[in-house]
């Protein structure tokens, strides 16, 4: 074991009105005597930004239903990950180092309060396995690696994870470039979830309101293939990103965005669904813990056809399988 952290944090954020336009403040410290210069922040804060306020609602939810899982006890978490790393060294003897083979678990929940004491809490309990290594012949390296998000109780199976990012390095060792020219492209699911995370802010009603995004103007036209159905699902099932609300108290809910490739539905927070005149659709969500609302989503799923991906690669023939991109950030 390199390394092992445990930490715990409470975080608070105030928000206000001051007549009539909204102020916040990010706490850190409950002392109580701090309170008075908290309320002077967020008294500034509003009059100087002028920004108009939103009642914010809390919905009448009960508890969370369910047995809440526990973290994976550490002594056979540490054993787990160990097994993992044994198995890539013993994949492929041309993987010389195991960079790094780590579990994060988190439990974390989301409380909202009002001035009447009226609280809803939602929690969620969610992990993230990854490792990383290199495999070297002669004077050739290449890097290889696996990832897996999973909810707390259903653990990935991390030998196999481990197994296959050695297999990812080891067959880049012979990697050569491809002739240009136009080839028929399988992407794989990794690919795939990776560009829809790029692309998802042309979903965003506010980046539409601000002309900054390509589905101005496209509601109900065919934006992609019929076969393309693109919906998100707050309630999923072993969704890793499940929420009854979003941080602004409105309720989540299930939303085609594409719908036999046309484009159905974008996303709104209350202040862009407020400039359209049509309700929130509960995605409005902090980024990070200090940050204001802004737009974001739940889980979102691509529906799956009926072909498997030898099935695609069959029919695709001669041509590129895509199993990584780069520079997606950049937009």
């Amino acid at each position: 074991l390199d390394h092992m952290e445990q930490s715990k944090q409470e975080l608070l954020f105030i928000e206000g009105q001051v007549e009539g336009f909204y102020g916040g403040v990010f706490v850190e410290n409950f002392q109580s005597e701090l309170m008075d210069e908290h309320i002077r922040t967020i008294r500034d804060s509003a009059l100087a930004r002028r920004q108009n306020a939103i009642e914010r609602e809390i919905p009448a939810l009960s508890a969370q239903e369910g047995e809440k899982p526990q973290w994976m006890p550490l002594g056979e978490l540490v054993e787990k990950l160990s097994d993992a790393e044994q198995a890539a060294y013993d994949a492929d003897k041309r993987v010389t180092q195991v960079q790094s083979c780590a579990c994060k678990e988190t439990i974390k929940t989301v409380t909202l309060i009002n001035e009447a004491g009226d609280a809803v809490s939602d929690s969620s309990f969610v992990g993230h396995f990854h490792i990383g290594l290199n495999a070297r012949e002669g004077d050739a390296v290449q890097l290889g690696g696996r990832g897996e998000p999973f909810l707390l109780g259903r653990y990935p199976d991390m030998v196999k994870l481990a197994r296959e990012a050695a297999q990812d390095a080891v067959t880049k060792l012979d990697a050569a470039s491809v002739p240009s020219g136009m080839y028929p492209v399988v992407l794989s699911s990794g690919v795939v979830c990776e560009l829809l995370d790029a692309f998802l802010p042309a979903f965003f009603a506010k980046n539409v309101q601000a002309h900054m995004s390509v589905l101005e103007g496209r509601m109900g036209q065919q934006m992609a293939a019929e076969a393309v159905t693109l919906v998100e699902e707050p309630a999923m099932d072993g969704g890793i990103r499940c929420r009854r609300f979003d941080d602004e108290g409105r309720l989540t809910r299930r939303k085609a965005l594409l719908e036999g490739g046309k484009l159905s539905a974008l996303l709104y927070d209350q202040r862009s669904a407020l400039q359209d005149g049509v309700p929130s659709g509960g995605n409005g969500f902090k980024t990070g813990f200090a940050e204001e609302v802004g737009i974001g989503y739940t889980n979102m799923v691509l529906q799956c056809g009926e072909k498997t991906m030898e099935q695609q690669l069959q029919d695709m023939g001669n041509g590129l399988l895509i199993t990584g991109v780069s520079g997606t950030f950049a937009g």
